[in-house]
């Protein structure tokens, strides 16, 4: 409530009755007096404002809407004929302008009668909301106003637009006038053209008779010509058909006395070849004829003074005889105690005990070569074998039980420099044999249990067993050895291991796992602490018992493969009569049905290799290799239903009528990858090439330069695959490699290979200790018992395995 001044308030009472609430109240918002005349003027002022200006501002808005509404009709007939669509915008404009014209009217009426009501109605409204409502119904004209003006400008944009199209229109149908007149003009033309035609064509149809009866006439005269040049080509034709016939005879006669003429030269050739085969055989037989009858003629003559020499020793032989006997009457005595001597020395002899140290003991229970239920003993022992009595196997089974004498047999030739040798012993056993034992004839024998294996029977075409590995570091032939064996068809490798470097040993145990290669543990003999006193028998086997393990592998793989290469890794066979090695030698096997096996040549050949795995290249390895003339003796692939055992080079007991088959040197040999140098960066090769005497075949004639890199991409493909760190982790180094080599070329090549003590790694003094050197050494539990007195055995307990040493190799790693 606000209140001026309470001289007034009688006003209230008054307005009451019309301006009272419900509870007889009135309340007011302002009380105005005579004494606020200021109140009033700007009231005044302001509702006369409000009224006349908006509601000016609409009647001008309504002006404006007039003007346009009567500039409608001076637009003309062309739009509401050509575009009908224009005059119902316009109307559309018109009945919108009208309707926005007579709003005002409603906008001041309402509010007008609201006040009227509200002043004469008894009814009581609020103050607020009439003020609210009087004030928005008095806006509304100036809304209504502003719509009006705008609607009154796009009604003259619109207009402008359309007087502009009016003129276009009117523009063009002066034209379209003007193109009447033209295109009247252009009918008159055309019928004057046609008139003009029709004449042309009638003068065209009179010339064209004349022209064609003008060219019926040539036509006729060309083929009369043509008819006749006809005739003259198909003799020609003729002509030249007899001709290309003779001209074929003459070539077929041509080429029959080129292949005449050619096969005339070739047997010239070989004719010349052969004459000359001739001459210098018949020129060596001449020169052999005639040393032979030199050398005949020397023989004769020595041959008659020896004659004469024996006749005159044997003279003075009996004139010293008998002068001895007379003057040395006890000369009877001497002879007789000196046959007495030999006979207690072989007697004593016999008294030194024999040792058995075994290799292995395979049961065969069908085989190619042995007798079914075989039994199979490989062993080392003393080179004189004499033992009192016979060995003796005896078998045990479920339900049956055996006894066998042994027959034993050296596995190969001795070599005398050695007093020790393999032996192979095979006996008849049970069928499937569950117990095994071996004693003598000996009253007094103990039959030792002996444990035994059955063969590997996972069949291959062709499986490959090499030298045993003793102190091995150089991968770099390992590789090629590997990767040419497997990609030309050798099922299974069969690695022997007396010690390797450890990084080695992991690289091949990759190999193996893929199924590739075998590794077999090959440990040194041991007789056991009782018989240290006697001198090591390791260094009385040849070549750390090379022997031994070939036939052990040949007696393990036997029955599962067809052929078995025997070598050592550094002996490489490139198939050259097949594709594989299966398909070579079954083609020497058809050439020669009763062969045993077959033995190849081989030639040392010089290799360039990286040290580091990083750089090595299989590819530049091969691609550089070169082949000496220096022969080396040969290794032989043998046949396995016809050998029984086997040494390096050749095998040793074959079967009855069988021989070994030497391979010509001009159908294929091995490459023995004897020679080696190592390269820091592979690009040195170029600068560091030795100069040789070089065999006239060399790489490219085993192995094209395309299938060369096929070897290696299949070689990284399976590196990647399978051994991928272990390759990476390769050693750089070597550390026994030259010192080996210095010990074989003392005790060994530079003898002529015929050594004066047994050979092999033993007589070599290697170091036992060398820091960070990591190796890999086989170990067998070894067990000793007496058969008989003085026959005594000594077998592993259990498997075999590898031991790891983290500083440096050794060859023996046994525990008694």
């Amino acid at each position: 409530m606000c209140y001026r001044t309470r001289e007034y308030l009688f006003v209230a009472e008054i307005l009451a009755p019309w301006l009272a609430d419900d509870d007889g109240f009135v309340k007011a918002s302002a009380i105005a007096g005579s004494f606020d005349r200021m109140a009033y003027f700007i009231f005044a002022l302001y509702a006369t404002a409000v009224i006349l200006g908006f509601y000016g501002f609409a009647v001008w808005c309504n002006f404006k809407v007039l003007r346009c509404l009567r500039k409608k009709t001076n637009l003309g007939p062309v739009v509401t004929v050509i575009r009908p669509a224009y005059a119902d915008i316009q109307n559309q404009f018109t009945r919108t302008l009208i309707c926005q014209a007579v709003v005002p009217l409603f906008t001041f009426a309402i509010p007008t009668f609201f006040i009227i009501f509200s002043v004469l109605s008894p009814i009581s409204i609020d103050p607020g909301f009439s003020t609210a409502f009087g004030l928005m119904f008095t806006y509304i004209p100036t809304g209504n106003a502003l719509s009006k003006k705008t609607l009154s400008e796009v009604q003259d944009l619109y207009r402008n637009q359309l007087e502009e199209l009016t003129e276009e229109i009117s523009n063009f149908d002066l034209i379209l006038t003007d193109s009447a007149s033209e295109n009247e003009r252009l009918s008159k033309n055309l019928v004057e053209v046609n008139r003009q035609l029709a004449l042309f064509e009638k003068e065209k149809r009179t010339s064209e008779f004349k022209i064609k009866e003008k060219f019926e006439r040539e036509i006729s005269i060309l083929n009369e010509k043509l008819k006749n040049e006809m005739k003259e080509e198909e003799k020609y034709q003729k002509l030249l058909a007899e001709f290309e016939l003779e001209k074929a005879e003459i070539e077929n006669l041509k080429t029959e006395k080129d292949q005449l003429f050619q096969k005339q030269k070739e047997i010239i050739s070989d004719k010349e070849s052969e004459l000359k085969n001739l001459q210098k055989e018949v020129f060596q037989i001449s020169q052999e004829k005639t040393e032979t009858e030199v050398t005949v003629k020397k023989l004769l003559l020595e041959n008659e003074t020896l004659r004469k020499n024996i006749c005159l020793s044997i003279d003075r032989e009996r004139n010293l005889r008998r002068s001895l006997i007379k003057g040395f009457p006890s000369l009877r005595i001497f002879v007789y105690g000196l046959f007495f001597w030999t006979i207690i020395k072989v007697f004593i002899s016999h008294t030194v005990t024999q040792h058995i140290g075994l290799i292995s003991v395979t049961y065969f229970k069908n085989s190619t070569i042995y007798p079914p239920n075989s039994m199979v003993l490989l062993f080392n022992s003393q080179r004189s074998w004499w033992p009192q009595k016979s060995l003796v196997c005896e078998s045990f089974s479920l339900n049956d039980s055996r006894k066998d004498l042994a027959r034993v047999r050296h596995a190969h030739l001795p070599n005398f420099v050695c007093s020790w040798t393999p032996y192979i012993a095979v006996c008849r056993v049970t069928e499937d044999i569950t117990k095994f034992s071996l004693s003598d004839t000996n009253s007094r024998s103990t039959a030792v249990e002996i444990p035994f294996r059955k063969a590997y029977s996972e069949k291959h075409d062709v499986i490959s067993c090499f030298s045993p590995l003793f102190y091995n570091e150089r991968w770099q032939l390992m590789i090629p050895s590997l990767e040419i064996y497997r990609q030309f068809g050798v099922g299974l490798q069969v690695y022997y291991i007396q010690s390797v470097r450890t990084e080695i040993y992991e690289f091949l145990s990759r190999y193996k796992k893929a199924g590739v290669v075998e590794l077999e543990p090959w440990t040194l003999m041991d007789l056991g602490w009782e018989n240290n006193k006697m001198n090591d028998p390791n260094k009385e086997l040849e070549w750390r018992n090379q022997a031994g393990a070939h036939t052990d592998c040949l007696l393990k793989y036997r029955e599962a493969a067809e052929f078995i290469i025997v070598s050592d890794i550094d002996d490489v066979l490139i198939p050259k009569l097949g594709k594989t090695y299966i398909d070579e030698f079954r083609f020497l096997n058809q050439r020669s049905p009763l062969a045993a096996g077959f033995i190849y040549n081989r030639y040392n050949t010089q290799f360039y290799s990286a040290r580091s795995p990083m750089d090595f290249s299989l590819t530049e390895l091969l691609e550089n290799a070169q082949i000496a003339t220096e022969w080396e003796d040969g290794k032989s692939v043998v046949k396995t239903s016809e050998v029984q055992t086997v040494w390096l080079h050749w095998p040793a007991i074959i079967r009855e009528g069988r021989r070994m088959d030497l391979v010509s040197e001009k159908l294929n040999f091995m490459i023995h990858m004897r020679n080696w140098t190592m390269l820091d960066r592979p690009s040195d090769f170029v600068y560091r090439q030795k100069r040789m005497i070089l065999n006239e075949r060399q790489i490219f004639d085993f192995i094209s330069q395309k299938k060369i890199m096929e070897i290696e991409e299949e070689a990284k493909k399976f590196i990647l695959t399978y051994a991928r760190k272990q390759f990476e982790r390769l050693p750089t180094n070597t550390v026994y490699y030259p010192l080996i080599e210095d010990c074989y070329n003392k005790i060994f090549y530079s003898k002529a290979k015929n050594p004066d003590s047994c050979p092999g790694p033993l007589q070599c003094e290697l170091p036992i200790f060398i820091p960070s050197v990591k190796c890999t050494v086989a170990k067998k539990r070894m067990k000793h018992r007496f058969i008989s007195k003085h026959l005594q055995i000594h077998f592993g307990a259990g498997s075999s395995n590898f031991v790891f040493l983290p500083h440096g190799c050794r060859m023996k790693f046994t525990v008694g």
